[in-house]
């Protein structure tokens, strides 16, 4: 398992977690989804940003 599979399995353990704490911050299931959602995006590019940075530095 490379670390992409491994951290997607892990955001998806957490997944129902998370939307639980959205939901009660924001009071909206579909606003909840769309945080969490918004999150795992964020984390995929924040992820890649170094590996790219490495290749040119």
């Amino acid at each position: 398992m490379d670390e992409q599979d491994w951290l997607v399995k892990r955001f998806e353990a957490e997944r129902p977690q998370l939307q639980a704490m959205a939901y009660r911050m924001l009071g909206s299931l579909p606003e909840a989804q769309d945080a969490v959602q918004e999150s795992w995006l964020r984390l995929v590019r924040t992820d890649q940003a170094p590996s790219q940075t490495r290749a040119h530095g």
